[in-house]
């Protein structure tokens, strides 16, 4: 009886890796894939909702971290749920939309970026406090009962500024 082995690939970070679309290095769970590892040189890019028939439902940990990157804007689509830790963080985001379809973002994700503007769904669990002005973001999003709406950073301070129009 013979064994057939598969293996996968894996990452610089050492996330297992199935397979590359364009720029994107992603990993399969199911019928549902994530996004891996970013290896384009665009600073403004546009994260795919699927690849190959599979929705794209996951940014794992440290996916689009680096300081190579240097991403100025992201489009993060609908099928993403969860951010991982350190997902886009060292980057230039000045502003970021999280879809509502988004209920995860781990430690840090967006940490060291200069944010002014933060628009979020309802309700998305984050983790982790920085003392950054992500951190500062992650508390009064937390302190506002994670309110969907549109949060700007001016002065030294985030204020919550407007509802979602759904």
């Amino acid at each position: 009886m013979s064994v057939k082995a598969v293996v996968r690939e894996k990452n610089l970070i050492g996330y297992p890796q199935d397979g590359k679309k364009d720029d994107f290095w992603w990993g399969k769970s199911g019928k549902y894939i994530s996004i891996v590892h970013y290896a384009g040189k665009d600073s403004d890019i546009q994260i795919p909702s699927q690849i190959d028939g599979y929705t794209i439902t996951g940014i794992l940990d440290r996916a689009f971290w680096d300081e190579r990157y240097k991403l100025t804007s992201v489009n993060i689509p609908e099928s993403i749920t969860s951010i991982g830790k350190l997902a886009f963080a060292n980057n230039r985001l000045s502003e970021i939309t999280i879809p509502d379809s988004v209920n995860f973002i781990g430690e840090f994700a967006f940490s060291n970026n200069p944010l002014a503007k933060v628009t979020i769904g309802a309700n998305a669990e984050t983790h982790g406090i920085s003392d950054d002005n992500w951190g500062g973001f992650i508390s009064i999003y937390g302190s506002n009962n994670r309110k969907a709406g549109t949060y700007i950073f001016t002065g030294g301070i985030w204020t919550f500024n407007s509802c979602n129009e759904n």
